[in-house]
């Protein structure tokens, strides 16, 4: 954890956006290298931006996916619509949650729709459905774990704060007494004093 909290959040971003495009690189042949990759990039790409403006880097990659999805392209970089749903599910609200995993879905109904072999509709149908669930539902715990640290920080902070302003006044009446202390002995040996001055004169 302290390794990976030391380096930039732009190098995580960046990890998967140049997984997905070396994989493409490599993987598909030349003559359908262009439009695979051009594809790839708009899919991957948006999610450096994922921790500034998660909602508009999710409708960029929603919108890629379903330019790919008209061009009849399959690609792995569809991965990057569950990356974006989590985003989105960890920096908005439960309403953007809600929108985000609809738009999500709707795409796992097409992409069913058009490359699901005959007659097995149902089982990608189910095994998508269960991944984009997965991805808005640990989006969300994910958000409710920084709120619960963030409250528990901030009662932490209010709690030292309040002990600091307790203290002021015990360390104020702890010098008063220590003050009282040391006056009250002065005066004593100021007072034997005299008396023993008085004492030798007369003597």
């Amino acid at each position: 954890m302290r390794h990976r909290d030391r380096v930039p959040p732009l190098v995580w971003d960046a990890a998967l956006p140049i997984l997905l495009l070396l994989n493409v690189v490599t993987a598909y042949p030349a003559r359908e290298l262009p439009v695979a990759a051009a594809l790839t990039a708009a899919l991957a790409l948006p999610l450096l931006w994922r921790r500034r403006a998660p909602l508009a880097v999710f409708g960029a990659v929603a919108a890629a996916a379903f330019v790919q999805w008209l061009m009849d392209v399959q690609l792995p970089a569809d991965i990057a619509l569950l990356v974006a749903l989590y985003t989105a599910a960890t920096h908005t609200g439960r309403r953007g949650t809600l929108l985000a995993g609809a738009v999500v879905e709707g795409g796992a109904v097409l992409a069913c729709l058009r490359w699901a072999p005959d007659g097995a509709f149902l089982t990608p149908f189910v095994a998508l459905s269960a991944t984009v669930v997965a991805a808005a539902v640990l989006g969300v715990n994910v958000r409710t774990s920084r709120a619960y640290l963030a409250a528990v920080q901030e009662r932490a902070e209010r709690l030292a704060l309040h002990q600091e302003q307790q203290a002021r006044p015990a360390v104020a009446e702890e010098r008063a007494r220590i003050t009282r202390e040391m006056h009250d002995i002065v005066t004593h040996n100021l007072s034997v004093m005299v008396a023993l001055t008085d004492v030798a004169v007369y003597a």
